[in-house]
């Protein structure tokens, strides 16, 4: 089912609220400065149904420069850190695919095939709902150690007809090499307004990543996304005489 889906195949005829998202989308792209804004994490393992613990909590000072996201450990185990330490996540579990998860969907290599599916309320909005899926030899959603698998995987998103805005994204993927370290995967981003010095920005505020090895073996990150602003960099010239 996630390799190829026959009822997901591009309409005969364009879809003039699919072109509408994917402008929209791009413009977002685009238009988006560099920011940052802070990452509360929480990460709880066990089974996908009961014997759920609490395993980590986290706060990152979340960076975005040019498209590139860094990660900064700001608190940890409810202390505060002297200063930010770098931090690289060598597996999906605290990272979010912040930036790029949506945007890969709309890039030309990923072939993305949607299909236009029905309306639904999502958080007080009514907004239409797309599926969609991404062949492996496609893909470019990196899971797993050393992000070293890249899986075929399907989802939906969730976009407001009159502007093109997407406010809810969902991923997921179930084929993975036999005795991989992750055997089952999803992500979901939720989208808001947010002011970023003085301007509006449609941003995600929350998100969720499972990863699971089997049945009873799943870390299920929960991320919640506040305070953002600009990024700049500062730099100091010495001058030597």
């Amino acid at each position: 089912m996630l390799l190829s889906l026959p009822w997901l195949l591009p309409a005969a005829e364009p879809d003039p609220v699919l072109e509408k998202i994917r402008a929209a989308v791009m413009v977002w792209r685009h238009a988006l400065p560099d920011f940052v804004c802070t990452q509360d994490s929480t990460v709880n393992h066990g089974n996908r149904g009961k014997g759920v613990r609490l395993s980590d909590s986290a706060s990152y000072e979340l960076r975005v420069v040019q498209g590139r996201e860094s990660y900064f450990l700001k608190r940890s185990a409810g202390l505060d850190l002297e200063q930010l330490t770098p931090v690289d996540f060598p597996v999906m579990g605290n990272r979010g695919e912040f930036a790029s998860a949506l945007l890969l969907l709309f890039d030309a290599p990923s072939q993305t095939r949607f299909h236009r599916a029905d309306r639904e309320t999502v958080e007080g909005r009514r907004l239409r709902r797309y599926d969609f899926s991404v062949r492996q030899e496609n893909s470019r959603w990196f899971v797993g150690p050393g992000a070293a698998f890249q899986p075929a995987y399907t989802g939906s998103f969730w976009a407001d007809e009159s502007d093109g805005k997407v406010y809810r994204l969902h991923m997921e993927a179930h084929r993975f090499p036999r005795r991989y370290a992750v055997q089952d995967a999803w992500l979901n981003v939720s989208f808001d307004t947010v002011r970023i010095q003085g301007e509006e920005y449609l941003m995600p505020v929350q998100s969720d990543v499972r990863t699971c090895r089997d049945l009873t073996d799943c870390a299920h990150a929960f991320m919640l996304f506040t305070d953002y602003r600009k990024f700049t960099a500062t730099s100091q010239v010495e001058f030597q005489h």
